[in-house]
C-alpha cells in the first residue's frame, strides 16, 4: 500500500497545494512604498488653525524619513525622524511649529498663509532605496478677520448718517449762538441807553440846582451888600418874596 503523502502519478501537483502556496507568497509579501499617500487633515485649512499631513501605509522597513517643502534640498528640509533610535533631526526650514510622529505624519500648529505649498516625504528603508511622496497643504484666510461682518455699502451708509447728523447738529448749534448773541447785544444796548437818559436827568436836575445856588448866593450877596445912601432900602417883605419865588423856581 503506498503512502499518501506521495505525488499522484503522472508528476501532476493538486490544485489545492498551488493555491495554498500563492496564498502564503501573498501574505508574506510586504506592501509597497507605491501605496503610501499623504492626505491633507482638513483639506483646505483655516489661517490659525492646525493641519496634519497624515501619512497612510508606511512601510514597516522604513528605516528614515525626511519631510521636505517645495524642494527635496537639505535648505528645505523641515524634519526627519529615524525610526530604530525614535530621534528627530530638526532641519533648516523648521519654524517651531511642526511635530513629526513615528508614522511619518507632520503636525503644523497655527498655520499662515505662507504655509500654503506642496510637501514632500521622503522614505528611506533599510536597503537605503528612497521613495518620495508629495501632498498639498491648502491655506486659506482668516474669516472672522478679514469679514467683519457689515457689507462696504452698509458701512459706507453708517459713515454718511453720522456724517449728516454732525452738520445737522453744527448748525443748530449755529443758529442758537447768532439768536443767543443777538439777543445779548439787543439787551446791552438798551442798558446802556437807559444809563444815558438816567445821566441826563441827573445832569439836568444838578444844572438847575447850580442856578438856584447861584441865584440864592446872589440874592444873599446882593441883600448884604452895604446899601447905598441915595436909594432906599428895600423891604423885608420884597426881600422874602424874591427868596420865595427863588425856591420855586
Amino acid at each position: 500500500m503506498k503512502p499518501t503523502s506521495a505525488p499522484p502519478q503522472g508528476g501532476r501537483v493538486p490544485w489545492q497545494d498551488l493555491l495554498l502556496a500563492v496564498s502564503l507568497l501573498t501574505l508574506w509579501n510586504p506592501p509597497t512604498t507605491a501605496q503610501v499617500t499623504v492626505e491633507s487633515v482638513p483639506s483646505s485649512a483655516t489661517e490659525g488653525k492646525d493641519v496634519l499631513l497624515q501619512v497612510h501605509n508606511l512601510t514597516r522597513d522604513t528605516g528614515r524619513f525626511n519631510w521636505f517643502k517645495e524642494a527635496t534640498t537639505e535648505n528645505r528640509r523641515i524634519i526627519s525622524y529615524i525610526l530604530d533610535t525614535q530621534k528627530t533631526i530638526l532641519g533648516p526650514a523648521y519654524s517651531g511649529r511642526e511635530t513629526v510622529y513615528p508614522n511619518g505624519s507632520l503636525l503644523f500648529q497655527n498655520i499662515t498663509l505662507n504655509d500654503t505649498g506642496v510637501y514632500t516625504i521622503e522614505i528611506i528603508d533599510s536597503n537605503y532605496e528612497t521613495v518620495q511622496i508629495t501632498g498639498q497643504l491648502h491655506v486659506s484666510g482668516d474669516l472672522t478677520q478679514s469679514n467683519p461682518g457689515l457689507a462696504p455699502g452698509a458701512i459706507a451708509g453708517i459713515v454718511i448718517g453720522v456724517l449728516a447728523g454732525v452738520a445737522v447738529i453744527a448748525t443748530l448749534v449755529y443758529f442758537l449762538f447768532i439768536r443767543k448773541t443777538g439777543g445779548a447785544n439787543d439787551l446791552r444796548d438798551v442798558t446802556e441807553h437807559k444809563p444815558s437818559a438816567s445821566n441826563h436827568s441827573q445832569d439836568h436836575s444838578d444844572n438847575l440846582s447850580k442856578s438856584e445856588e447861584v441865584a440864592y448866593s446872589s440874592l444873599n450877596f446882593s441883600a448884604h451888600e452895604p446899601k447905598k445912601s441915595t436909594s432906599a432900602p428895600p423891604s423885608p417883605a420884597d426881600t422874602e418874596t424874591v427868596y420865595t419865588e427863588v425856591q420855586k423856581k
